[in-house]
């Protein structure tokens, strides 16, 4: 990953994730800062969920989609 100043913003919970996932992906965004993600969150009444820093975020990934499975 080349540059790491940025976060993701996961607004919906993600047990409730699968009530809508069409809108959960559509609203799952990366920004630079918090303050841009509130400021997002303001503008579309969206409410203001987790914000994880993008290097978070796919250190988590590539363990789930490169871990070896187990049998």
């Amino acid at each position: 990953m080349i540059d790491t100043n940025f976060v993701v913003h996961f607004p919906i919970p993600m047990q409730k994730a699968w009530d809508n996932v069409i809108y959960t992906c559509s609203v799952m965004l990366m920004f630079r800062d918090v303050a841009q993600v509130e400021s997002w969150c303001d503008e579309r009444g969206v409410p203001l969920g987790d914000v994880r820093p993008i290097d978070q975020v796919w250190a988590f990934a590539s363990e789930c989609v490169f871990a070896p499975r187990r049998p």
